[in-house]
């Protein structure tokens, strides 16, 4: 959890993170998209994963080198790519994530009263492709060790 503590009265809003890439075949050819998407964790499962229920929302479109791209600079192009999906989420994690924590959020509850969420990130969905792309390290390694 992010330094402090909130105040008597405020709540924890666990937030996780998900993604998985995908094949946009039919408006862009060979290019692939990297769609981050979020939702709260106190949902109940079987809600959240349901299509009509909406509990997902999209945070951002990040995009991937196309397959068929130029050979020249290829390392220095993934790298590229990656740091700038690193600065995303470092952006919105570290910045975004952090100034709500301290501040919390005004939400009114369903008894009616006013209270401060302090939102907090508790997990990440994603498989082991996303898990390469997010640590940024060799595909067949372990992005845990």
């Amino acid at each position: 959890m992010p330094e402090g503590t909130p105040a008597v009265g405020c709540f924890v809003i666990p937030i996780i993170f998900g993604s998985d890439e995908t094949f946009q075949t039919n408006f862009s050819g060979d290019k692939n998209i990297w769609p981050l998407i979020m939702s709260i964790g106190n949902i109940p499962l079987q809600y959240r994963n349901t299509l009509v229920s909406a509990c997902w929302r999209l945070l951002a479109l990040l995009p991937i080198r196309p397959k068929r791209a130029s050979k020249v600079n290829v390392d220095d192009e993934k790298r590229s790519a990656l740091k700038s999906v690193q600065d995303v989420l470092k952006s919105l994690l570290q910045k975004a994530l952090a100034a709500m924590w301290k501040t919390g959020i005004k939400l009114t509850c369903p008894d009616g009263k006013v209270r401060y969420g302090h939102p907090v990130a508790v997990g990440w969905i994603g498989d082991y492709p996303e898990y390469c792309k997010l640590f940024t390290t060799i595909h067949g390694s372990c992005p845990i060790c």
